[in-house]
């Protein structure tokens, strides 16, 4: 015959069993270098794909940047969370969404976070920069996605702009090797392409090349369709592909007696390479081989106790010499 239980053994027995059940249930993983927290939940097999290998290192990234616990083993366990919110771009768990908006980050500490973010959507990322008080983040597509995720992960007050602009990284990277892989055509139009790559902030390629005249961006722009995503920028002319000369310019005073001088060429003409340094003289300046072109010679001498600077212009023909003679007045 069995003893009746007493009710508040049952009772008791019943509250036990549930504390043993839920400890049972409960996940034993350390979320190193953060405060205690709860873990993720433990379930069956996980309903979401597995993350393949680069978007598994791309979670570690954005994860690392604002301090979450970013260990492979942990990630797989956030992803297979049922609770965790996955349709950010990255699993995280809801105590891990308010720490990060519990950061209030400043805005050129948001510049890198923002980076990472973006870089989970390669297909639309467009880029991050900083204007006055606001990060602005771009995408060419999903913005109010990302706009509605952003504002969750960072909270609404967040110094952050998504916008919507028409082409990614990837497109713009794109674009500019098509533009590398035509280097050789520039030649035909008297041109030199020097750089090309995106300009993030302003959703171009940005192109720099060298030419004598700003009239070959005609040319270029016909060359490549009027697109849009283009811009140019002259940085110089051509390397000097003319002859060369000699530089010869006598200072003497009026009674033709050689005068201590300091002389600098310089010249006008944008081609020129050349470069010189002042050169302290008696009477007589030489340079073996400078470009054919005109020529300012710069001539500075004392006339007692005062120092005195004058010039002359010298014009150097191709293949001979080029003269000029400065007479001191003293």
């Amino acid at each position: 015959m069995r003893t009746p239980m007493v009710p508040w053994i049952a009772t008791l027995l019943v509250v036990c069993g549930v504390v043993l059940l839920v400890g049972c249930r409960s996940r034993s993983v350390d979320p190193t270098s953060l405060p205690s927290t709860a873990a993720p939940t433990e379930t069956g097999p996980a309903e979401q794909p597995s993350p393949g290998p680069e978007e598994l290192l791309a979670w570690q990234r954005f994860r690392a940047t604002f301090g979450l616990r970013s260990d492979e083993p942990w990630i797989r366990a956030v992803a297979d969370d049922p609770s965790s919110a996955n349709e950010i771009g990255v699993p995280l768990l809801s105590w891990e969404i308010a720490r990060m908006v519990a950061l209030n980050l400043a805005v050129v500490d948001l510049v890198p976070a923002l980076e990472t973010y973006g870089h989970l959507f390669p297909g639309h990322y467009a880029g991050t920069h900083i204007e006055g008080r606001i990060a602005v983040i771009q995408f060419s597509g999903q913005v109010e996605e990302r706009r509605a995720a952003l504002e969750m992960l960072l909270g609404r007050d967040a110094p952050v702009e998504v916008r919507q602009v028409r082409y990614s990284l990837d497109d713009l990277g794109a674009f500019a090797r098509a533009v590398e892989a035509d280097r050789e055509w520039f030649s035909s139009v008297g041109a030199e392409l020097s750089t090309v790559g995106p300009r993030a902030p302003d959703n171009v390629v940005e192109l720099t090349y060298r030419a004598n005249s700003v009239d070959v961006e005609a040319g270029i722009v016909s060359h490549f369709r009027n697109v849009d995503w283009l811009i140019l920028s002259r940085e110089g002319p051509l390397p000097w592909a003319g002859g060369y000369g000699r530089l010869v310019v006598r200072i003497v005073d009026r009674a033709g007696r050689p005068v201590e001088a300091g002389v600098l060429p310089n010249s006008a003409d944008e081609r020129v390479s050349s470069a010189f340094l002042p050169k302290e003289v008696n009477g007589l300046y030489e340079e073996e081989r400078v470009e054919a072109v005109v020529w300012e010679v710069i001539v500075t001498y004392f006339d007692g106790q005062d120092e005195v600077s004058t010039s002359v212009i010298v014009r150097v023909p191709e293949g001979v010499v080029g003269n000029g003679t400065v007479v001191v007045e003293r």
